[in-house]
């Protein structure tokens, strides 16, 4: 059942612990400003785009970019119920995963 709209978006509300959501709560695209330009970052990382071409073509800041690229990444992690490691393939399509920094 909804429970009114936030910025164009219809919410929704879970009986049993009353909190508020919309369909891209816990999605990738959850939280993203600019949802039409996401689309087009989908494009440019499958045909492996630098972060610094995408912000570019895109017009957006490369911080923009990384998070983005950071966030699919958590997203399809998430989906997998585990943590990547190794090389990652998917569908022919290899994608260097960056971990610097990371602590565990």
């Amino acid at each position: 059942m909804g429970h009114g709209t936030y910025k164009g978006r219809k919410r929704y509300k879970c009986k049993q612990c009353k909190k508020t959501f919309n369909d891209f709560t816990g999605t990738a695209i959850s939280g993203i400003k600019k949802v039409e330009k996401f689309q087009e970052f989908l494009e440019l990382t499958v045909e492996s785009i630098t972060i610094r071409k995408a912000s570019k073509k895109l017009g957006v800041n490369m911080k923009t970019i990384f998070d983005w690229r950071h966030k699919l990444l958590s997203s399809i992690a998430t989906m997998n119920g585990s943590s990547f490691s190794g090389i990652v393939e998917c569908d022919d399509k290899q994608l260097d995963i960056n971990e610097k920094g990371k602590r565990n």
